[in-house]
């Protein structure tokens, strides 16, 4: 004698009566009557995917804060090195352009280095 499979595919289909089809005939539910609260027609419908090119802009500049020891640090670390390296490297750079002791471009370069301070 035959059995069949061990589980039965064909639940049963259903008439919803509290609800309407189209052209308001009753809703024919498929799936089983334990499944019935979670009734969502979105189930099996795919989202749209929006093309990378048309995705809203995302800003990445999360600002970060460092401990103010460190900031402290840096803030002294900058101003020594004003005074002791970068002020003295100018002014003897000034004295050689001064002095036509310079190179070509090396106006340009000198102008482009106190652009950067």
């Amino acid at each position: 004698m035959f059995n069949g499979t061990r589980h039965s595919r064909f639940g049963g289909t259903y008439v919803v009566k509290s609800m309407k089809a189209i052209s308001d005939n009753e809703l024919i539910y498929h799936k089983p009557l334990s499944k019935l609260e979670s009734l969502n027609f979105d189930a099996d419908k795919q989202k749209v995917k929006t093309p990378r090119n048309r995705l809203p802009v995302q800003s990445t500049s999360a600002e970060r804060r460092s401990a103010f020891s460190i900031r402290l640090f840096l803030k002294e670390f900058c101003i020594e090195f004003l005074n002791g390296a970068y002020n003295t490297l100018m002014c003897q750079v000034k004295r050689n352009l001064v002095r036509q002791k310079s190179q070509n471009h090396d106006e340009s370069y000198y102008l482009w280095a106190l652009s950067q301070v």
